[in-house]
Formats: C-alpha cells, sequence, structure tokens
C-alpha cells in the first residue's frame, strides 16, 4: 500500500503504509477521526502516525492521507475489520518504533524498491481500484475545469475530499457534463463507475452503471486511455 502525505497548503510526501489501525472515542465507538496509517515521516528515519482526517477541519472532511496504491497481497488483514499490518512487522513492533522515532531496514526497503507515479495510466482493473480509492469514488467531485485538446480532453475535478485531480482522456474521447455543469444547482457527484470496456474506458458520476445504460441524464466521459494525477491541497 502506498499514499501521498498531505501536509496541506499544497505541500505534501509520499510513503509506503506499513499499517492500518482504528482508534476508539471515549464511548468505545470507532470513528473516522480515529483512523490512522502507520507510513514513513517526511525525511523517512522514521515511522510515524497518520491520522487519515485533519481533526482541525471538523466536521468537514479534509484527507491528510490519500491512498494512491491499495495493494494488501502481503498484509496480514482482519477479515471483520479489515485493519492490518505489513507481514514483516506487528502492530507493537510497529507502534514502538513510532514512539522510538526509527524504522528496521526491511522496512525501509520496503519503500525504496516502490517506484511511484505521479501520472498512472489506467491501464487495468487494478489501475481503476486505485483511481476510485486516491479520489474517493469522486463523491462531493466536481467538474472545476474542461478544456478540449487536440488529442482529447482535459479536466480538472474539485472537490475531492483533500485536495483536486486531473485527468485526460486521449483517443477517440467523447464527453457530457451538461446534467453535472456550473449552471446547475448541485454539480457534485455522489456516487462514480468506472468501466474498461471494448477498447474503451468510461468514467461515470452513478454507482454501478453499465455501458448501455451510459445517457444524457448521466455525466461522463470516455476514451481509449485516461491519465489522472492528484493536486493535494
Amino acid at each position: 500500500m502506498y499514499a501521498i502525505i498531505n501536509k496541506g497548503n499544497g505541500k505534501y510526501y509520499t510513503s509506503t503504509v506499513y499499517a492500518q489501525y482504528q482508534e476508539l472515542n471515549e464511548e468505545g465507538e470507532a470513528s473516522c477521526w480515529g483512523a490512522y496509517f502507520i507510513v514513513l515521516n517526511e525525511e523517512k528515519t522514521a515511522l510515524a502516525k497518520q491520522y487519515v482526517y485533519d481533526t482541525a477541519a471538523a466536521p468537514y472532511l479534509h484527507r491528510r492521507v490519500l491512498i494512491t496504491d491499495g495493494e494488501q497481497e502481503n498484509w496480514r488483514v482482519d477479515p471483520k475489520t479489515k485493519l492490518g499490518e505489513v507481514a514483516l512487522s506487528d502492530k507493537e513492533s510497529l507502534l514502538r518504533m513510532v514512539e522510538q522515532e526509527c524504522v528496521s531496514c526491511e522496512l525501509l526497503a520496503l519503500d525504496e524498491g516502490y517506484r511511484f507515479e505521479a501520472y498512472p495510466a489506467i491501464r487495468g482493473q487494478k489501475d481503476c481500484r486505485n483511481l476510485m480509492l486516491v479520489s474517493g469514488g469522486f463523491h462531493d467531485a466536481y467538474v472545476e475545469r474542461l478544456e478540449e485538446q487536440e488529442d482529447g480532453v482535459y479536466v480538472l475535478f474539485g472537490g475531492i475530499w483533500g485536495g483536486q485531480l486531473e485527468m485526460w482522456f486521449t483517443g477517440d474521447a467523447a464527453y457530457d457534463i451538461s446534467s453535472r455543469s456550473g449552471e446547475m444547482d448541485d454539480p457534485c457527484w455522489f456516487d462514480s463507475t468506472i468501466l474498461m470496456e471494448d477498447g474503451f474506458i468510461y468514467l461515470v458520476d452513478a454507482e454501478q452503471v453499465k455501458v448501455e445504460a451510459i445517457n444524457s441524464g448521466l455525466c461522463w466521459f470516455k476514451a481509449r486511455s485516461a491519465t489522472y494525477h492528484v493536486i493535494p491541497d
């Protein structure tokens, strides 16, 4: 698992995510404010505890950790809570390293061996899942800017929890944003679906929609290829 660590005001760094845990509130209940990850500090000299949401922004949800790669193949994960850590370590050891401000060579090697893509292309289903993760499923997103370019369409999405997201749709690109234009009372998306079918990539503002159901009542983009870029705020 890998992430952008959003420091705010456009400042950020990237890190491997080593664990995902949840603190309980005073009533013994789980809430979004207690969710946190174990990541590297900016200097990459020690492990750090990073809460998912900025509590200073409460009650609004401003993400401090934007997951860019959700792969957990080498993790131990509780099937009920979906929480856990990389198999190379355990919770006690990870939290001890956070407290002692250090990191093991084995854990650091995981980060050194990862290649972060700032402008990932959508090549398969894993890329689709990662786009949904980093964008928060486009919930509350809206088309802030759209530019028709010689080779396709450029779109800037605002409203992403934690920043903005740029997308480039190229190759026989088409779109319809009339149902979610800035002139509408509510241009924000609620759900989204990304599909790869018949050589095309589709991004639609509806949940679990099929290609044959995409119509003028939906906001959608279609192209042979697509690339995106996250801009933390």
